[in-house]
């Protein structure tokens, strides 16, 4: 037990990219950006977790994040806190004698707080050109179907 949290920062579950475009596209929204919990944000327990120490505790490995997406439907930017939960599985169901569905669980919570939202929405605001014929980075010239500019990779939003 000692081994695991001595060794926990090389092996806590990490987010990655595709992890979080996928999540996001799940829920129809676009990648913004993905970031580790801050500690204040970790002592908010958005998850509720109880304090102590429990077989479940010892048997798993956790990490925090946020995700933020931009909602096409919405027209709104979104916080999603997901946790990833990395199981040593077979120690688990020998000991606990209950399975578990994956080693590797992500689970997540959407941001409801209007306030947050507020702030975010003052953090991430981007500034929407209407574009037609060329790129407004480059001066490249581009077609209207386009998503993605050729030579500099500006996205653009249909």
């Amino acid at each position: 037990m000692s081994i695991k949290y001595f060794y926990i920062p090389s092996i806590k579950p990490k987010l990655s990219l595709k992890e979080s475009i996928n999540f996001l596209e799940k829920n129809n929204c676009i990648y913004i950006e993905h970031l580790r919990l801050k500690k204040d944000e970790l002592r908010e327990n958005r998850f509720n977790r109880k304090k102590g120490i429990s077989v479940r505790n010892a048997l798993s490995i956790r990490s925090e994040y946020k995700i933020i997406g931009y909602s096409k439907t919405e027209k709104s930017y979104k916080i999603y806190w997901v946790e990833i939960t990395l199981w040593w599985y077979i120690i688990f169901e020998f000991l606990i004698d209950d399975t578990i569905r994956k080693r590797r669980e992500l689970r997540s919570i959407e941001e409801t707080d209007l306030e947050t939202l507020k702030n975010l929405r003052k953090n991430y605001e981007v500034k929407i050109v209407n574009i037609t014929d060329y790129c407004p980075a480059c001066k490249l010239s581009i077609l209207p179907n386009d998503l993605e500019c050729k030579n500099c990779g500006l996205s653009f939003i249909r």
